[in-house]
């Protein structure tokens, strides 16, 4: 699998059980290690303030003699979600009518940008593309078909492969990646659980979205200069204004704010699905808004872990029909561990406490097993069928009342 693949898998941060695994594996350690420097959250430096992206491509220009000159910057912001390809389809005219386009794409090696950038021109095509990416998503080969002939520069903000922020991340979840077992086997007892995790979750948030906004913000100006320099076509007064675009997972909507704190002109618009969150990214979203988060938040994140893990181990083999198929259908399938929580949440402790504890991917091929919690997760169903089925209608007529990007 190539970064750029790694990257989009990584980005799609409201969508997809393998962050949300990550986020769990990180609450663990903060739990079981406090007094380990890899989850002690110290409080930042306090950062000069930041300019507006017109003044700091300016000041970076004028240092290498002043002869070229940049036009008045407008940044758009789109909040979305990478699940599918209507999500990448809806940003297809804001990228079009780009003059740079930021994607959001960690792990991104200097192969990766080449290769978009040749798409933009035209010189690449996205059949080339996904013949050399087996594995590409659904979400990121829709992007590169946005993305062709488009004309728009590439600019790259965020954490490049290599960088000191994703060596650090990888190594953070290697660390904890063995300490999931005490949730997994239902060890910790339900009410410390619901506390710790929630006390964890203000450490994760600050790693995990602080640090990246920041750095994403850092290297945007930068970023920007660079490809104004490069291309004359872009430099004022040829150019008379300069339209950036950035898509962004929505948790990262405080990028779009410290922009517009600066000064800089920006408009944000939010896709279908970037404002439907799980309670995980809800927990860290409250987190990095400095609201503390309490137990209630935490017997929320304990139950969608449970039924997250519930929910991938089952859906290959459900039996009689999917009520979470509308869900699929709109590419929000994951969104069935929210809507458990929020059915069942005054069961929580009887269903951490109870649900077979063999979830671990080394028994998924056991029949016994695996129909065990088949079994259990139907009677689940049963319980609160009608429940289920009417938040689900609810959301799906909300998703569809949802204004897409024009």
């Amino acid at each position: 699998m190539s970064a750029v693949e790694r990257a989009d898998l990584l980005g799609r941060e409201s969508s997809n059980s393998r962050a949300a695994l990550a986020v769990q594996q990180h609450f663990l350690r903060a739990l079981l290690a406090p007094n380990d420097p890899a989850t002690q959250t110290t409080k930042p430096e306090k950062k000069p303030k930041r300019e507006s992206l017109d003044k700091q491509v300016r000041a970076i220009l004028e240092a290498d003699g002043g002869n070229i000159k940049a036009p008045r910057i407008h940044v758009e912001v789109a909040l979305i979600q990478h699940g599918n390809e209507r999500d990448a389809a809806a940003l297809a005219q804001s990228i079009r009518s780009a003059d740079i386009v930021v994607p959001e794409l960690s792990h991104a090696s200097e192969r990766d940008l080449a290769t978009l950038q040749a798409l933009a021109d035209g010189t690449v095509t996205p059949e080339e593309v996904a013949e050399d990416e087996p594995y590409i998503t659904e979400f990121f080969l829709a992007f590169c078909v946005a993305v062709y002939k488009s004309g728009a520069r590439i600019a790259h903000v965020d954490a490049k492969q290599g960088s000191p922020y994703v060596g650090e991340r990888r190594q953070t979840v290697e660390r904890i990646g063995s300490l999931l077992g005490p949730i997994i086997r239902q060890e910790v007892p339900f009410e410390q659980a619901c506390t710790d995790i929630a006390q964890a979750a203000a450490l994760d948030a600050d790693s995990v979205l602080r640090q990246r906004n920041e750095l994403m913000l850092d290297n945007l100006g930068p970023a920007i200069a660079n490809v104004v320099r490069a291309n004359p076509s872009l430099q004022y007064p040829q150019k008379k204004s300069l339209k950036v675009f950035m898509y962004l997972g929505a948790l990262h909507g405080d990028v779009p704010k410290q922009l517009k704190k600066s000064g800089t002109k920006v408009t944000t618009v939010k896709h279908r699905a970037g404002t439907f969150r799980n309670h995980t990214e809800d927990a860290q979203h409250k987190s990095t808004e400095g609201k503390p988060l309490n137990a209630a938040d935490g017997r929320k994140l304990l139950l969608e872990f449970v039924f997250d893990r519930l929910y991938g181990f089952v859906k290959p083999h459900l039996k009689g029909d999917d009520v979470f198929a509308p869900l699929e259908e709109l590419g929000l399938g994951t969104m069935s561990p929210r809507i458990f929580t929020d059915v069942f949440l005054a069961d929580a402790e009887e269903i951490y406490t109870n649900c077979p504890p063999e979830l671990s991917s080394s028994l998924r091929n056991l029949p016994s097993v695996r129909q065990v919690i088949v079994d259990y997760y139907e009677g689940l169903i049963q319980k609160r069928r009608s429940t289920i089925v009417r938040k689900v209608n609810r959301l799906v007529t909300q998703i569809q009342r949802t204004p897409q990007i024009s």
